[in-house]
This record gives C-alpha cells, sequence and structure tokens, in this order.
C-alpha cells in the first residue's frame, strides 16, 4: 500500500509541474520520476502472486528503497525515456516533413 500511495504522489506531482509548465531539474526529475515508473511498485506487486512463498518482510523490503530496485528504476525509466523521445522527434519530423514516421528508420 505504501508504494501505490508514493506512486499517487509522484503523479500529482508531475501533474502539478505540467499545470504550472514547470520544468524541474534532472535530480527532481529522476526522483519523481523514479517512483512514478511503476518499477517499485510492480516490485510489491510481483509478490502477489507467489502465495505462502512471499512473507510480510519480503513485502516490506521494497519500502527500504533497495539499491537493486532503484538500479532497475534508473535503466528502466532512461530507457522509457528514450525511446519516448526518439518517437516524439520522429513525429515532429514526419508532420514538418509530411512523411511518415517509418520513412525514417
Amino acid at each position: 500500500m505504501f508504494q501505490m500511495k508514493k506512486q499517487v504522489q509522484a503523479y500529482f506531482v508531475e501533474a502539478r509541474w505540467l499545470h504550472e509548465n514547470y520544468m524541474p531539474t534532472m535530480d527532481e526529475y529522476m526522483r519523481i520520476s523514479l517512483i512514478s515508473s511503476g518499477y517499485p511498485l510492480l516490485t510489491c506487486i510481483s509478490l502477489v502472486g507467489m502465495g505462502d512463498i512471499a512473507t510480510k518482510d519480503a513485502f516490506e523490503w521494497p519500502n527500504k528503497d533497495p539499491k537493486i530496485v532503484k538500479a532497475a528504476s534508473v535503466i528502466a525509466r532512461l530507457m522509457d525515456d528514450i525511446v519516448s523521445h526518439k518517437v516524439c522527434v520522429l513525429c515532429f519530423l514526419s508532420n514538418l516533413l509530411d512523411r511518415s514516421p517509418t520513412n525514417f528508420y
């Protein structure tokens, strides 16, 4: 439940940034986007399907911000941002040049 609260709070911060046209610093962005990416929450959710194997300690472990979860979140977040950026640039160029984005590959 704690991870879900953190995720909703991160979504709220991102929505406020958008509404206020605020450009966060890289540190601010990474602190919030690592949570809003959903990977810390996915860590907790994946334990639900493990049945009796997952103990109470296992569910509390992701709340301690382990390095492995943070590292996986950083990798996944930056990979997603790179792909999203590439798609945005290709869509912009396709509109600018009046071409299909698939012609740029």
